[in-house]
């Protein structure tokens, strides 16, 4: 008797705030298996109510750590893999201070539950909760409602969601659609060549009927921030700017990053790329752009040029028949010497005349008077053919078929006799963004060629005239390529990826913003939204009509044959002179000892 009595003691003491508490951890208990949440932690006011929650959560195998307001402890608030509850009593000014000085748990990896009792809710009116936390706020006369902000300079908002019982239990409805319900927000934008102002702006940047080559990235990206505009039903405040931003040596930013890092805009409408010194200032939303860096070139000839009568055969296959006629001509020597019907021409020469005779498919120069040579010419006349066949073959696919990139990665680039150049553009220039993008060894290569740093225009003419790599931004690359070449140029004009980076969005460090505006973009890209403004902004590479014509054969394509065939007579003539020098004197004092007898 005694023992119950105590334990009914102990108990009362533990639940002395009324039976309140009590029906609290209940509640907590009940919503938070509801989430599948088993990880919380729970802030307080007594350490007594901190005693009571553990030992009751502890049951329900709940990962716990309770915080009271006298103890001295820190949460540390980590993003998990898995979603983390959070319990707080809103009944005390310590816990009403902390959802004011603390931002890093409003965050959708979180679920918060608050026990709101009889306060006001204008406890969370300076809070950090913004407009993608989910807290449900719980009061004593029965209610719960979703509390969030739209941003930290509007009151929080409150939508009554369902109800509980003393018995713990309760229930939730459908929650409304979270929007920004009409709040404005600034938006930091600007462009290199489209001229805007504060009245059209929005008319000239979405109007592909515009100047529809200029600032293609600035005005994707606006387009985006447009469907998000619609799909949260807020206002925007344009703040025109003049650029990206540099950093500065007293550590400030200007420009578009300037205006979002010192909070003279919310959001920036120009894209922006990730670096590390600007990850303290923004926070970046997913990347649905890649800004690509590449060298365009005319991609060197095969067909039409000396080369074109080495390519169809292999390396392999060219020393094969080279000892393939070497061998021909040794066999022919030695059959035509030692044989039965021996004949007077088994020299290396006749032999020589031979074997290119058979390769070549011209016919045989010599007498197949013995079973043994007559097998050889078959067989090697057999040989030719097939080869024959295979060579004519190759010629005649790569006459009919586009001309084969040959330079298809950047150290092969490097190695070849292009020279290579670079726009004269910030992104390439600079020393930082050089020793980024370019290693050493193709620095050497640009600057040890001529006025290597051009702009666009001159760029690409030189690509045009003479054998020149250009490194550019791809989107101005296709662009002005399109206008300026040739569609026969086209076809040749050639594509090789330097580096790639993604671009994006930015807000404000910590924005209440970035979870809420992340979900709507990857909605976007999930719907193919985002390719169809792709496809309507980004410029496609230079197009080529690609018509049948007649292959002309230039003089390039015979210069091998013209040379062999110069050479062959230059070579007659050398040693016909040096039989008339040489040889036929001799011939005549032979002729001259000769003694007549009758």
């Amino acid at each position: 008797m005694l023992v119950v009595q105590y334990f009914l003691i102990l108990l009362l003491l533990i639940c002395s705030t009324p039976l309140t508490f009590c029906v609290e951890v209940k509640i907590i208990r009940n919503y938070f298996k509801f989430q599948s949440i088993y990880v919380v932690t729970a802030y307080v006011c007594n350490r007594k109510d901190a005693l009571f929650l553990f030992q009751n959560l502890s049951i329900e195998k709940f990962r716990l750590k309770v915080h009271a307001t006298n103890w001295n402890n820190n949460l540390d608030f980590k993003a998990r893999p898995f979603p983390q509850g959070i319990f707080i009593d809103l009944t005390c000014d310590v816990n009403q201070k902390f959802i004011i000085n603390e931002y890093k748990p409003m965050s959708t990896g979180f679920k918060w539950f608050a026990w709101l009792g009889n306060e006001s809710f204008n406890c969370l009116g300076g809070s950090f909760i913004g407009a993608d936390t989910d807290m449900v706020v719980a009061t004593e006369a029965g209610m719960l409602y979703e509390a969030y902000r739209i941003s930290l300079a509007h009151p929080a908002t409150v939508n009554l969601i369902g109800n509980w019982t003393s018995s713990g239990e309760f229930t939730i409805g459908p929650r409304p659609f979270r929007d920004l319900s009409g709040a404005t927000l600034r938006g930091a934008v600007f462009f290199y060549h489209l001229k805007v102002d504060k009245t059209n702006y929005s008319d000239v940047i979405l109007n592909k009927m515009i100047e529809p080559d200029l600032d293609v990235f600035q005005r994707f990206h606006y387009a985006l921030e447009e469907d998000l505009r619609f799909i949260y039903k807020y206002n925007l405040q344009p703040v025109f700017t003049n650029a990206t931003g540099i950093h500065l040596p007293n550590g400030k930013f200007t420009g578009e990053i300037g205006d979002i890092a010192y909070n003279k805009s919310d959001i920036g409408l120009s894209p922006v790329r990730y670096l590390a010194m600007r990850a303290k200032y923004l926070s970046y939303l997913p990347d649905l752009q890649v800004f690509r860096i590449i060298f365009g070139f005319m991609n060197p000839k095969t067909v039409g040029t000396y080369k074109a009568l080495l390519l169809p055969l292999s390396e392999g296959v060219w020393a094969t028949l080279a000892g393939i006629t070497v061998a021909t001509v040794l066999c022919y020597h030695f059959i035509q010497r030692y044989s039965m019907n021996r004949r007077d021409d088994y020299d290396i020469s006749a032999g020589v005349v031979y074997a290119i005779g058979l390769v070549a498919q011209q016919g045989l120069v010599g007498h197949s008077v013995t079973i043994s040579f007559r097998i050889m010419s078959v067989l090697s006349l057999l040989l030719a053919l097939l080869l024959s066949n295979y060579y004519n073959a190759s010629i005649m696919y790569g006459l009919l078929s586009e001309a084969p990139t040959k330079i298809k990665t950047l150290d092969q680039l490097i190695d070849s006799h292009l020279d290579l150049g670079l726009i004269n553009l910030p992104y390439l220039t600079l020393k930082e963004n050089k020793d980024i993008y370019l290693s050493k060894k193709l620095q050497k290569k640009i600057y040890n060629t001529k006025n290597s740093v051009l702009d666009l225009q001159p760029g690409l003419q030189r690509v045009r005239t003479s054998s020149f790599a250009f490194a550019v931004e791809d989107g101005l690359f296709r662009i002005e390529a399109n206008n300026m070449f040739t569609n026969r140029e086209k076809c040749d004009l050639k594509e090789l990826e330097l580096t790639r980076f993604p671009i994006s969005l930015a807000l404000q460090k910590n924005s209440s913003y970035v979870e809420l505006f992340t979900r709507g973009l990857l909605w976007i890209r999930e719907t193919g939204i985002s390719k169809r403004l792709t496809d309507h902004w980004y410029p496609k590479p230079a197009f080529c009509l690609a018509t049948t014509e007649f292959v002309h054969v230039p003089l390039e394509a015979v210069a091998v044959a013209l040379l062999i065939f110069i050479a062959g007579v230059s070579l007659s003539i050398f040693i016909l002179l040096g039989e008339l020098i040489l040889i036929k004197p001799q011939q005549n004092n032979k002729v001259s000892d000769v003694v007549i007898v009758n």
